[in-house]
């Protein structure tokens, strides 16, 4: 929060878009500086915390599921 808010001070009007990682307290702390932004979770962090529910040999099939969905217009 106090890195937001020098951010702020020396000047920055707005985030459009926040890619966060899940660093708890991180989307709080951006939507109370800059309230107007857009927060997501990074796609990479994404993927890592969807397969983690998976097991190794249904790995490769997922992936390769998950690569034609991000890869979607």
């Amino acid at each position: 929060l106090s890195i937001l808010n020098g951010l702020k001070n020396r000047g920055v009007e707005d985030i459009l878009i926040a890619c966060v990682d899940g660093l708890t307290g991180f989307p709080q702390a951006i939507e109370a500086v800059f309230p107007e932004a857009e927060i997501q979770q990074c796609i990479i962090h994404q993927i890592r915390n969807t397969t983690k529910f998976v097991s190794y040999k249904e790995l490769k099939p997922l992936m390769a599921d998950l690569k034609r969905v991000y890869a979607a217009p």
